[in-house]
């Protein structure tokens, strides 16, 4: 799988600059109004990690180039779909250091909760763009998909009830490590499914 890792990330490689002037850009605030500045630093990091796992999975309707290469290699379709997932997932690692340092100093079991509750954003991105790359048909619109979803995620969590809001930023400020491990276990079950899907559709796919 090793190889097939190695292969993924290559194509990371053309983003380099775009990523590159993102993170510049979020870390200006930083630098200039730190602590304040962090949280604008860690939403740059966070699309910085959606914009590269948007890339990660390929969504051209007739089959990529990088689908049909991988297509002639001595792998099984599932290995295609692990290694894309182990890397999307170093990714959210890497991720979570980053924003694990622009956070202000905190108890340390607050800050891993809320760099926890801050990496589920890119998490949900894999769970949703995994599964439909390897359906396939999406074109274009497909890396636009996870932007939306965390669109609409964000618009419900606006629309709730304020007393909902009070409860839920109450419980998340007084135990954001509880508050993350609901959450990542949550997105953890999602993930499994996600995988699931990914290979399923992956497999019965004609490339």
């Amino acid at each position: 799988m090793l190889p097939l890792i190695y292969l993924d990330a290559r194509r990371l490689l053309a983003l380099l600059p775009v990523i590159g002037v993102m993170l510049a850009f979020g870390m200006v605030p930083v630098l200039l109004q730190r602590p304040q500045g962090g949280t604008t630093g860690i939403a740059f990091v966070a699309m910085s990690a959606m914009v590269l796992i948007s890339r990660l999975f390929p969504f051209d309707s007739s089959g990529s180039r990088i689908n049909v290469l991988v297509g002639t290699l001595p792998v099984t379709r599932r290995q295609v779909i692990g290694s894309r997932y182990t890397l999307a997932l170093l990714i959210v690692a890497i991720t979570g250091v980053l924003i694990a340092m622009l956070l202000p100093g905190t108890d340390l079991a607050d800050k891993l909760g809320l760099t926890a509750l801050f990496t589920v954003i890119p998490l949900i991105s894999v769970a949703v763009t995994g599964p439909l790359s390897s359906r396939g048909g999406l074109g274009p619109v497909g890396p636009a998909l996870p932007l939306l979803c965390f669109g609409v995620l964000m618009l419900a969590a606006v629309l709730m009830p304020e007393s909902w809001q009070q409860v839920l930023v109450g419980f998340i400020l007084q135990a954001p490590a509880a508050s993350a491990g609901i959450g990542i276990v949550g997105v953890g079950a999602v993930l499994v499914v996600s995988l699931w899907l990914s290979v399923r559709w992956f497999e019965r796919r004609d490339l």
